[in-house]
């Protein structure tokens, strides 16, 4: 995933697309901290699969088209 090279990607990613408001990492946090918050998104993404497959397909195309 180019979120891993890319840091604006990653950032505009975790605060923009998802609207992370954790504790963990904020838009002046480290890149390490920004996957970080990255994956607790994407882990979010994965257990509400199960209960609703229709949103997490939506956030995983909204993913596909910022590429």
């Amino acid at each position: 995933m180019r979120a891993i090279t890319e840091p604006s990607l990653a950032s505009k990613i975790v605060f923009d697309h998802f609207k992370y408001a954790g504790r963990d990492a904020d838009r002046e946090s480290s890149h390490a901290d920004v996957l970080k918050a990255l994956a607790f998104c994407f882990k979010l993404v994965n257990s509400n699969a199960h209960d609703d497959p229709a949103a997490a397909r939506h956030i995983l195309s909204e993913l596909e088209r910022m590429r």
